[in-house]
């Protein structure tokens, strides 16, 4: 569950509910302006964004007008339902697209992978379509603050990947494209390594003091470098391994626990393998 009493202030106005390496906790940003709250991400379904929410009110009584989400995934947008009727969400489009298109099916995987603890966060939700949807970048006024959503163009962690930008603080919350010690995830075939890569390079030209990762720790511009390369050495040794004619599976045996050794710290070794998987494909398909 998203923790109450742990929200910390990382800068004036801006707050962060820390996932504290929990499984399935993500952080959760509360942006404070003069005239409005705009909130990052949702929690595991209506009752993780009551916590959120309660959140909120120990901080502002302002109104909570903005509701925007990293990616359509359960722990980071599921919980659109708790927010108030005038809370306006929005969505890049090819996130829409992404909720409309998987959020069912990843509700039910999500039950049936973690059992019933999960099945209690997510049978009540309903998947709460946006007021708003954008292309490539969305600009929302706090009356003293503006905040910069930004769809990359490419996929990524998802289809859908939207990061939101705080051009006074110099804080960016990046959702899955720079998890914090947590191995990235490429979880169906609508990941891309090419463009989770091509993400993180557009990424580094932000002015950005402050990442807030969708998991793990709050962190600097270095983290983003620090994703970037363990995706572009993993490619490079995925694409020399099938240049020698090697198999999916004899490829994934041999750097599994060669990246293991190289991120001793990195937790969720296994997405190790579904990454190999994605570079593979990606190479194959470019032959």
């Amino acid at each position: 569950m998203v923790a109450a009493g742990k929200t910390v202030q990382i800068a004036e106005g801006v707050y962060v509910i820390p996932d504290q390496r929990v499984s399935l906790v993500p952080n959760v940003g509360i942006i404070v302006g003069a005239t409005s709250v705009l909130v990052v991400d949702t929690g595991m379904g209506p009752a993780n964004a009551e916590i959120v929410l309660a959140e909120v009110r120990k901080i502002t009584d302002k109104p909570i007008r903005y509701l925007v989400s990293t990616h359509f995934h359960p722990e980071h947008n599921f919980g659109a339902q708790a927010f108030p009727d005038d809370t306006v969400i929005i969505y890049a489009t090819e996130q829409y697209k992404d909720l409309k298109n998987k959020g069912a099916m990843y509700r039910d995987w999500f039950i049936d992978m973690f059992g019933d603890d999960v099945r209690a966060l997510l049978e009540p939700v309903e998947l709460i379509p946006p007021d708003i949807t954008f292309e490539r970048q969305a600009k929302i006024n706090l009356g003293d603050r503006l905040i910069e959503l930004h769809f990359l163009g490419e996929a990524a962690h998802t289809s859908g990947d939207t990061v939101i930008y705080l051009p006074d603080a110099k804080i960016i919350f990046t959702g899955g494209l720079t998890p914090n010690r947590f191995f990235p995830i490429m979880p169906d075939a609508d990941s891309s390594g090419a463009g989770w890569i091509a993400s993180l390079e557009q990424l580094q030209q932000f002015d950005i003091e402050a990442v807030v990762p969708g998991h793990g720790e709050i962190s600097d511009r270095q983290l983003i470098e620090q994703v970037k390369e363990y995706l572009v050495s993993l490619r490079a040794r995925v694409e020399e391994l099938q240049s020698s004619n090697q198999s999916l599976e004899q490829i994934q045996a041999t750097l599994k626990p060669e990246f293991e050794a190289k991120y001793p710290n990195w937790d969720e070794t296994d997405w190790i393998t579904f990454a190999v998987e994605r570079f593979y494909s990606e190479s194959a398909a470019a032959e």
